[in-house]
């Protein structure tokens, strides 16, 4: 699998890659970016996330196509296509936002992004806008999914503000109950935890030794459990 450099406007404001597919069938050429990432928790659940976009050459004019996700061999996801009418040469690139889910099994995994065609033509061609694609790829990250929840669900449990914040938030809650509150990060991991009384409905975090980056909040009693993204920068 082969890391093609940036020819193209990158929705982040710095870098993207792009990859392509076609050939003539039953043969064809399919390249994509692939990275090896450390410190999965076995069983967890993760998020991918990225943004995608129709790139184009001179001779990959395809309008439409998707990225599909391999985890080591398995393939864990398609997403849904992308389409544009833009020509190959322009900077007007829109940049949808797609995500794959995976559970690990593994401590390291290989993650790998290949290109895929919605149609089968694949010829490459400087006049045919069905033929070879050429997709953009930016903006790629990933997250823990905690228990299996995506984003928050705290109803209206508690809020965090404020978010983004410098580690050092505080939680308001509609209970005085002795509350859990954990702190997961990206990789899974329980970075904090500790349990107290609200005072005023309300509760003081200091983690502003944490590194910048995504968390998740866990807070929890023996009546309800919320969890909530918030960012450290």
């Amino acid at each position: 699998m082969k890391i093609l450099k940036n020819m193209f406007i990158a929705t982040s404001g710095t870098l993207a890659a792009a990859g392509g597919f076609g050939g003539n069938p039953p043969s064809f050429f399919q390249e994509g970016i692939m990275q090896q990432v450390f410190g999965f928790s076995i069983g967890h659940n993760y998020r991918i996330h990225f943004r995608q976009t129709v790139v184009k050459t001179v001779a990959n004019l395809d309008k439409s196509g998707l990225w599909s996700v391999y985890i080591d061999t398995l393939l864990v996801g398609l997403t849904s296509r992308t389409h544009s009418d833009e020509s190959f040469n322009s900077i007007n690139l829109r940049w949808d936002a797609r995500s794959i889910t995976f559970t690990a099994t593994l401590n390291s995994h290989l993650i790998k992004f290949l290109p895929m065609d919605d149609d089968s033509n694949y010829v490459s061609s400087t006049t045919d806008t069905t033929g070879a694609l050429y997709m953009g790829i930016d903006s790629i990250g990933l997250e823990a999914l905690i228990d299996g929840l995506d984003g928050d669900s705290n109803g209206e449990a508690f809020k965090v503000f404020p978010n983004p914040n410098n580690g050092n938030f505080t939680i308001e809650c509609n209970t005085n109950n002795k509350l859990t509150c954990s702190i997961i990060n990206i990789r899974g991991e329980r970075v904090y935890s500790n349990m107290q009384h609200p005072l005023n409905n309300k509760i003081n975090i200091d983690v502003s030794y944490l590194p910048k980056g995504v968390y998740t909040l866990k807070v929890y009693d023996d009546k309800m459990v919320g969890y909530s993204k918030f960012v450290i920068q």
